[in-house]
């Protein structure tokens, strides 16, 4: 056998933990994402519904350490039912809409 040399793959994830509420959200106000960044970065996230469906697109200027951002499903108006959050390829977070 013969071995390669060891290779080191940086891996820079942007978060490391993060909350999502209120959870279930009133169609009336706005989810707020509190996240604890490891380093300044643009975070694209969407919202797509139970159906597979985007309804809409959003990008947060993260800042390094814990913050609060607010995500603008208030603007929308969105029915209620259940969405998901998708981060990236790898992260989804659900929430459910109620209306007043």
């Amino acid at each position: 056998y013969i071995y390669s040399p060891v290779i080191s793959i940086e891996n820079s994830c942007i978060f490391g933990d993060c909350v999502l509420y209120p959870n279930p959200v009133s169609s009336n106000e706005n989810l707020k994402f509190q996240v604890t960044a490891k380093l300044d970065a643009k975070m694209p996230l969407q919202i797509w519904d139970a159906l597979g469906r985007l309804m809409f697109e959003q990008t947060l200027d993260l800042q390094s350490g814990r913050h609060v951002y607010e995500i603008n499903t208030k603007e929308y108006r969105l029915v209620t039912g259940t969405y998901f959050i998708s981060i990236n390829p790898k992260k989804a977070l659900k929430f459910i809409v109620i209306n007043d």
